[in-house]
């Protein structure tokens, strides 16, 4: 049995109204069948290790309603389109051009967390493929799937050479873009708009919410956030689908 099936049983589980702790329960049953497995020696591997008992009820998490999702976009555009260089010379001004809604369409369209995404190197961008690699928390590698509009721009951001780094995302002496950097640069965006205290990780949760709106179900999200255990992923269904679905209009409209 490999992780995957037993997430789909966790899953099965909720879906069929089983309590936390039911499901905990059950958890703790097959973590001691096969510690006893192991014992003897009939596999060399468990996969519970990577699987996590639910923590309890959770809060839907915050995200962004599409109006809000299309004003930080169209912030993001504009926020250097009136600079004082007027139009852009250098390859820096360029860039700046570029970054800020370069950083909004990849964290909104990918799901990364804002250190995967200031982690990104050039050489990380297949186009062709329309994937990026991404390095995650314990050094988990995964491929994220980029949109139309992340290829479009990133074709063109990719044109701009700045020398010094290899990194996707740089500040002004070329360096690796810093997480606290880019945290301020998505909460100044988020200010223009009137999203106080926006979060990098509210721009993950939106991903999550907008796979999840669209179909996706939990093992995708899961796969797609980088997620070790799918009782990280079930924070987006932990209500039934009638009251997801509900919940869900009443909170973009």
């Amino acid at each position: 049995m490999k992780v995957r099936d037993i997430d789909s049983f966790i899953i099965s589980q909720r879906k069929e109204g089983k309590a936390i702790k039911s499901v905990n329960r059950k958890i703790s049953c097959l973590r001691a069948f096969y510690r006893w497995l192991l014992r003897i020696e009939a596999i060399e591997k468990t996969p519970m290790e990577l699987v996590q008992c639910g923590k309890g009820s959770k809060r839907l998490p915050k995200f962004l309603s599409q109006g809000q999702q299309e004003a930080l976009i169209e912030a993001a555009q504009n926020i250097h389109h009136h600079s004082r260089w007027g139009c852009p010379h250098t390859p820096w001004e360029l860039w700046l051009e570029t970054r800020d809604l370069l950083m909004v369409l990849l964290l909104l369209d990918t799901g990364v967390r804002i250190s995967e995404l200031c982690g990104i190197r050039r050489d990380d961008i297949d186009l062709e493929a329309g994937t990026i690699r991404i390095i995650g928390k314990g050094d988990k590698e995964r491929r994220a799937i980029l949109s139309d509009r992340c290829i479009a721009l990133l074709r063109e951001a990719l044109k701009i050479k700045l020398k010094g780094s290899d990194f996707l995302l740089v500040n002004s002496h070329t360096n690796c873009l810093g997480t606290r950097h880019a945290f301020r640069l998505v909460q100044d965006l988020g200010k223009r708009v009137g999203i106080l205290n926006l979060h990098p990780h509210t721009l993950r949760h939106t991903y999550a919410t907008n796979l999840r709106r669209r179909g996706g179900d939990l093992l995708l999200i899961k796969e797609a956030l980088g997620h070790t255990s799918v009782s990280s992923t079930e924070i987006y269904a932990h209500l039934d689908e009638k009251e997801y679905g509900s919940k869900l209009r009443e909170l973009i409209n």
